[in-house]
């Protein structure tokens, strides 16, 4: 079930929850494999060149509980994480929405500590 879910989401392996899942996927664009946490249809986590990329932006209720997964899964990395905002449903990759110069900066920092 989804409650054993943040282990697999820590290593990075795929899972298949309820409407909640996680794999690895081809980011054409920047040339890149990237694991993606989804909640339904839309990406709530990403993980690229070692360094997560956090959807923060409020959905509903059941995906709030998908995200504390993801919180668990990362307690791990001591909060090293970038979040991103404001996200439309359906993103099915969140690098774009990087949207602050800081937040790219802090995203590069933990890229090249990775």
């Amino acid at each position: 079930g989804n409650y054993q879910a943040y282990r697999l989401i820590a290593r990075r392996e795929p899972f298949q929850g309820s409407n909640f899942y996680g794999d690895w996927v081809k980011d054409y664009k920047e040339d890149e494999e990237v694991y993606v946490v989804y909640s339904y249809s839309t990406a709530i986590a990403e993980c690229r060149r070692g360094v997560w990329i956090i959807n923060e932006t409020r959905y509903s209720v059941s995906t709030g509980h998908h995200m504390s997964y993801v919180k668990r899964a990362l307690y791990a990395h001591a909060g090293e994480y970038v979040s991103v905002y404001y996200v439309s449903r359906g993103e099915r990759l969140l690098y774009d929405n990087i949207m602050h110069s800081v937040a790219l900066d802090r995203f590069d920092r933990l890229a090249a500590s990775a």
